[in-house]
């Protein structure tokens, strides 16, 4: 079986994007930021936009808290509920893929400090949010995180009795 995901160059082009969002960014400006990343909103009352990447679903979400965009996350891969052993080793090729694209690009990623049952390459941003392509057993997503939700996590994980 095959199945279908973002080249390496798309991938690469959609971090940048990603790496210069402007915190804070306010929940009512989140549709306007998806429009500059190419993105369409699947209905005006979800946060789910449709992203243009060759894959199915082409999803991208976001998340927010308190009146700020916390998250915005893209599928990069087709989504394969099924978990075969041919799939998970193509994730792991494309994922690999996609880490060598964004190293080349952004520098050596770092580990996440944040306890997690999933493979993650993170990259600072210079405006305190991180970059992370995460691989889970079914999808690899690029996502980024503003920097309220960094600090929270590097606190959590400083402290974890909180």
């Amino acid at each position: 079986m095959t199945w279908n995901h973002a080249d390496p160059d798309q991938v690469v082009e959609l971090a940048e994007a990603m790496m210069d969002v402007q915190w804070p960014v306010p929940k009512e400006d989140v549709p306007a930021l998806a429009e500059q990343l190419g993105w369409r909103q699947v209905r005006a009352d979800v946060p789910a936009y449709y992203t243009g990447l060759p894959i199915s679903p082409d999803l991208g979400t976001s998340q927010a808290a308190e009146g700020e965009l916390t998250r915005l996350t893209a599928h990069l891969v087709d989504r394969e509920p099924a978990q075969s052993e041919e799939f998970s080793q193509w994730l792991l090729e494309v994922s690999g893929s996609y880490v060598v694209a964004l190293k080349e690009r952004f520098g050596p990623s770092r580990v996440n400090t944040f306890p997690s049952d999933h493979l993650a390459s993170m990259w600072d941003c210079e405006s305190g949010a991180v970059l992370s392509l995460v691989t889970t057993p079914t999808t690899i997503q690029l996502k980024v995180e503003s920097p309220r939700i960094v600090d929270a996590r590097r606190v959590i994980a400083q402290n974890p009795d909180l």
